[in-house]
């Protein structure tokens, strides 16, 4: 129990579904957890209201390493080209930056974000 409401199964639905597509219609994640929309979006609410569901955000990452490199960001790009010109324009440019190596991903081996919902 979290903020004053007991969670059932179909919260734990709504919040497994929301956690892996936050953006996801109503309509749709109340076919997903079998309600139909009105007490969908009530639940939701409810959940919001509960500090459950605190926040609604795209990721990006940034992280502090050891080791050779200070910082490690991930950045996601439509083409080459654009992210070639981040790095060149933007990323070089900003203060405390002192040089950049790059990597790129040549594909995701495995990719689960957010928390185990039971």
């Amino acid at each position: 129990m979290r903020g004053g409401i007991e969670l059932d199964a179909t919260d734990w639905k709504i919040l497994r579904e929301l956690q892996h597509d936050g953006r996801i219609t109503n309509v749709e994640l109340a076919g997903r957890a079998g309600l139909s929309p009105p007490p969908c979006l009530r639940r939701v609410k409810a959940l919001e209201r509960a500090g459950i569901i605190a926040r609604y955000r795209a990721l990006r990452e940034d992280h502090a390493i050891s080791g050779e490199a200070g910082f490690l960001l991930k950045c996601v790009a439509k083409d080459l080209t654009l992210l070639q010109d981040f790095i060149i324009h933007d990323l070089t440019s900003a203060p405390n930056v002192e040089n950049v190596k790059t990597t790129p991903i040549l594909r995701v081996a495995k990719y689960d974000p957010g928390v185990p919902i039971p």
